[in-house]
């Protein structure tokens, strides 16, 4: 029964990882056409290869920054991104918790 639980969980949380990457992306091009100033200041961050990790770093931090001079869309975009971010990164865990957990009750019990 757990090991069905993990791998609901971990499909589940590669699901979410999945719709992350297509939100943060859609994000990113919306940063950079409807946005240009704020997308320079980030480092011109690009999703795949042509960006730079810091550029996604800042990114992500951007992300959780909460400012008064955002509109209302981009405000939404981001929480959007950082909500679907969360619930991967949440899923994954709870799925490597409960794989750490049936590795304990297999091992010792």
């Amino acid at each position: 029964m757990l090991a069905a639980i993990t791998t609901v969980t971990f499909i589940i949380g590669g699901i979410f990882g999945g719709i992350y990457l297509i939100s943060f992306r859609r994000f990113l091009k919306r940063l950079k056409t409807d946005y240009p100033k704020m997308w320079t200041d980030l480092g011109k961050p690009e999703f795949g290869e042509d960006s730079s990790a810091g550029a996604l770093v800042a990114t992500l931090m951007f992300l959780r920054l909460k400012d008064p001079k955002e509109d209302a869309d981009l405000a939404r975009a981001k929480k959007q991104t950082w909500r679907v971010f969360l619930v991967g990164v949440l899923l994954m865990g709870g799925g490597i918790f409960l794989l750490l957990l049936r590795f304990i009750v297999n091992f010792f019990f």
